[in-house]
Order: C-alpha cells, then structure tokens, then sequence
C-alpha cells in the first residue's frame, strides 16, 4: 500500500513541475511551437537516465520506495509524450506541417539520446 502512496506523490510532484515549466516556456517563448512540452520531455529524459543508470549499475535488484517514487511517480508524472502526440496532431491538422514534423522528431530523437546520454553518466559515477 505504501509502494502505491510513493507513486501517487511522486506524480503529483512531478506534474506540478510539468505544469510550472511549462507555463514558464508558454510566457518566455509564445507562439505555435510547444517548447514547454519538449522542455519537460528532455528534462525528463536526462534525468531519468541518470538514475537508471545509477540504480542499475549497481548489484542486485533495487525494490525500495524511493526508486518507485522517483521513477514510477516524479519522472512519471514530469514526462509528457502523451501532450506531444496531442500537440502535434493539432499543428499537423492546423496545416503547420514543418512545425509537426520538428515537433515529432525532437520529442523523440533528442530524449532519447539524453536517456542513453545519462544511463552512461549514471553508470559512470556508479561502476
């Protein structure tokens, strides 16, 4: 029961966090493109990266609460893939199709070389 409690904070948090970074990108950079929504996903990745690398260089299985609060719930809850989809659906059905297509590719490509960008990192500093 206290796993679930872990994950449900975790995703709150880590949602407030989505929310607040991507207000701020809204108000720092307006416009068609959805900078907040990349912001989130690259920060996202990085960090998820980071420690699961770090979790998974070390030995034996690492069940404890808070790589489910962190994992399972703030990274969780930070990422937005599911925004990204929505958002360039919208610009591709808005005819922007250079910005959908910009949109896809970075909230897909760059993420994912941040995660193997920071599992690298995190294994580092852990083997």
């Amino acid at each position: 029961m206290f796993v679930l409690l872990y994950v449900i904070v975790g995703c709150a948090l880590g949602g407030s966090l989505r929310h607040s970074i991507s207000a701020w990108c809204t108000h720092r950079w307006p416009g068609e493109f959805p900078w907040g929504t990349l912001t989130v996903n690259l920060l996202g990745s990085l960090g998820l990266g980071l420690l699961a690398g770090s979790l998974f260089s070390l030995e034996g299985p690492r069940l404890e609460a808070w790589p489910l609060f962190l994992i399972g719930g703030f990274f969780g809850g930070l990422t937005t893939f599911s925004s990204m989809a929505l958002q360039t659906f919208l610009l591709w059905k808005k005819n922007q199709y250079s910005l959908a297509v910009v949109n896809s590719l970075a909230n897909t490509v760059l993420p994912l070389a941040l995660a193997w960008g920071g599992f690298m990192v995190g294994g580092f500093f852990h083997g």
